[in-house]
């Protein structure tokens, strides 16, 4: 799923999604700041030069639409769905 993008920089974007989902459950926003050393360590784990970036934001560079994109298909490649009415009250209580 990863290597079917074809920049490098949406793969990288992809990548830090499908970890970021994996760890906390939730979506990674494109303000958050990435840690160089994070960067580099994707870039070994996808053979490719990491990118000189800081943010989400510059990699993405206005393309919502991709963001989006990419934080279904990190859902998807997890097992992750929506939740239903059922367990959101589970989690949360009655309205």
């Amino acid at each position: 799923m990863i290597n079917a993008r074809r920049r490098h920089a949406y793969r990288f974007a992809l990548a830090l999604h499908v970890g970021f989902v994996r760890m906390t459950g939730r979506t990674l926003d494109a303000c958050r700041y990435v840690p160089r050393n994070l960067w580099q360590h994707l870039g070994q784990q996808l053979g490719i030069e990491p990118p000189d970036l800081g943010t989400m934001t510059s990699l993405y560079d206005g393309h919502t639409d991709t963001l989006v994109e990419h934080q279904a298909c990190a859902y998807q490649a997890l097992g992750f769905g929506s939740m239903t009415e059922h367990q959101r009250r589970y989690v949360v209580g009655p309205a």
